[in-house]
Formats: C-alpha cells, structure tokens, sequence
C-alpha cells in the first residue's frame, strides 16, 4: 500500500481508535484501522492497547504516573508509526494538553 505523501494523526479518543488519516485541506479527520494501512502486526497490537487502555479508564489521565506512562507509550507508539509509512507526516495529539507534536525522524539516515 503506498502511503507516501499522507498525513496521520495517533490521538487516543475514547470509544474509538486511536489512529486517524488527515482527509482534507481542512484537516478533517478519519479514522483507520492500523492493520487497513499495512501496518505490522506488532504496531496494529500497540494501537489497540493503547486505545483499549484509554477506554478502560474513561479517558482519566488526573493521576500524573498513569499520565506520564500513557503519554509517553503515545511517542512511542508515533515514533514507530512514523519509521513504517516513510514519506508520510505524522502528529501526535499529547493526550493531556491536547498540543499537536509533529513526529520527525530521528536517528542516522
């Protein structure tokens, strides 16, 4: 599946997944199943851990160690997206402060 030149978004929302396509100049969100991309069976199980542990806990991030665990499980879970679609643009919605962090590659070329 080429996915060069596509914009994404990983956010948690409750009840839903949590990564979403960028659909329109709008920046108007869809959201796509990880395993509908062509994503690895390791990175698809990430996304639905995340989500499903975002579910579980009604969307309460007020005590500071699961925030800080669950935040830093999202850069992770982004920064792995972003190394699979090469080419592609993807943010991060920080779950607690709800800032947009655009995920850029790090590491040798």
């Amino acid at each position: 599946m080429v996915l060069a030149g596509r914009s994404f978004v990983v956010r948690a929302v409750a009840s839903s997944g949590a990564l979403w396509r960028v659909v329109d100049a709008r920046d108007d969100l869809k959201s796509v199943a990880p395993a509908d991309i062509g994503l690895s069976d390791r990175l698809c199980a990430a996304f639905d851990d995340w989500a499903q542990f975002f579910d579980e806990i009604d969307g309460d991030l007020t005590d500071p160690e699961v925030a800080e665990e669950f935040v830093s499980q999202g850069f992770k879970i982004a920064h792995r997206l972003r190394a699979e679609i090469k080419g592609s643009t993807v943010h991060l919605v920080h779950p607690v402060s709800g800032e947009s962090v655009e995920i850029v590659r790090t590491g040798p070329r």
